[in-house]
């Protein structure tokens, strides 16, 4: 496919699905900061933010969601719906935690990828965890299905129950086993 964005493209929103202690958004990317409530409509361009105590999950219509834990920080670049109802849609991490919990429509992947400073983790319908810690590191876990991570210098490819640490500049760590429920 053309990476093109034709009109028959329709902005993509998603939905605060739930929201516990201290969790904001600034709808859009632009003017004030707000509290977020449940229900509460998250359009493309917006930068999420949870505090200390903070969790939010926002959930699209095809039963998707990305949920922040703890002091994160996430810009959703892209959201777009095309018209044949596939759901494409990018995430920066910037900073924290984050848990993807993608559905795949049938015939069609949808495109939910998990930008970070170091690295890029797109799905193929699957439940994955990105985490950014202080030195812009990156790390991907999967849960369910595959994972592609792309990163500055290769392609890693992950399955279930593996994970890798991509660093800024450094080639990324090979995939390794996840031993113990990984501490997220």
């Amino acid at each position: 496919g053309s990476s093109v964005t034709s009109p028959k493209m329709t902005p993509l929103k998603g939905y605060v699905a739930l929201v516990q202690g201290d969790a904001k958004a600034q709808l859009g990317g632009k003017g004030d900061w707000i509290g977020l409530r449940a229900g509460y409509a998250v359009p493309p361009q917006s930068i999420l933010k949870t505090g200390r105590d903070g969790v939010l999950e926002i959930k699209y219509e095809d039963g998707s969601s990305l949920l922040l834990r703890s002091e994160t920080e996430v810009t959703i670049i892209e959201a777009w719906k095309t018209r044949t109802s596939r759901l494409l849609r990018d995430f920066f991490l910037s900073a924290g935690r984050v848990i993807a919990k993608v559905q795949s429509a049938t015939g069609q992947s949808p495109r939910f990828r998990v930008h970070t400073p170091s690295a890029i983790a797109s799905v193929r319908g699957t439940e994955f965890r990105v985490a950014v810690d202080k030195k812009q590191k990156t790390f991907v876990e999967v849960l369910e299905s595959k994972v592609t991570v792309d990163t500055a210098t290769k392609v890693i490819n992950l399955a279930k129950g593996e994970g890798a640490m991509i660093k800024n500049t450094t080639p990324p760590s090979p995939p390794r086993k996840l031993l113990l429920a990984p501490n997220l």
